[in-house]
């Protein structure tokens, strides 16, 4: 390499590396933004304003459009992150499953441990769903992170229906149902569980000797037993015998 491509070779080097840090940098400036309108919504609910989201993150609102295009923009950001979090531990939870029927126990378990553990973010990721996402394309899911969240959701119910096929397709749980239709039974079967927990949760103990705990654990118990296959007559008359 003569001295003339020497010095291009390095002037490209610093190109890309500047190129890098502007690219880290973004990144930085917008989780951060996000990391603040996260705290002020967890403390103040939505009602948090640009303007405040701004101050606390100590940039100014012009820097904000830059990476936001509207407060609804940064609110499906929080959103993203909560629904992000709920997927890990669904993905967790699938994975570590030993059959089709553990795995539907345990799926339902880590919708319970997100609500309990993150209960502001269950939330928020519920009510951005119902107010914003919806499962046909539609105006109303708009800018980069409204567009993230309904790919992330599309995602991960591809996940859950693979499994679920996989489940039927083996005889390994009983029902009528296709994946797509029992994805839907059984995440509205654990959203419904947990909006009577939340309700009720208050007194549970006094009024109906549970806790929340133990309510979810009877519920999983009889949604597995739902679907449980029917045994096998041979192995009946043998268990008789």
């Amino acid at each position: 390499m003569n001295f003339g491509n020497q010095w291009l070779f390095c002037g490209i080097l610093v190109t890309v590396g500047v190129a890098e840090r502007k690219n880290r940098e973004r990144r930085q400036r917008q989780e951060l933004f996000v990391d603040v309108a996260e705290r002020l919504f967890r403390e103040r609910g939505d009602s948090a304003t640009i303007d405040e989201i701004t101050r606390a993150a100590e940039f100014s609102k012009r820097t904000f459009y830059l990476y936001f295009q509207d407060k609804n923009d940064i609110v499906a950001a929080v959103a993203h992150r909560a629904l992000e979090r709920l997927n890990d531990r669904i993905a967790e939870a699938l994975e570590r499953s030993t059959d089709s029927l553990d795995g539907i126990r345990r799926l339902a378990w880590a919708y319970f441990e997100f609500f309990a553990q993150e209960r502001e973010s269950y939330d928020r990721h519920l009510r951005y769903e119902e107010s914003a996402y919806h499962y046909r394309k539609s105006d109303r899911v708009v800018g980069p992170y409204g567009l993230a969240y309904a790919d992330r959701v599309a995602r991960r119910d591809e996940q859950i229906h693979d499994f679920l096929a996989r489940a039927i397709t083996r005889n390994e749980i009983a029902t009528t149902l296709e994946p797509h239709q029992l994805l839907l039974v059984v995440w509205g079967q654990c959203a419904g569980m947990l909006r009577v927990i939340a309700a009720r949760e208050g007194v549970l103990d006094s009024a109906y000797s549970t806790s929340a705990t133990a309510l979810f654990e009877e519920f999983v118990d009889q949604l597995v037993r739902g679907l449980c296959p029917p045994e096998p007559i041979e192995t009946r008359e043998s268990r008789d015998t």
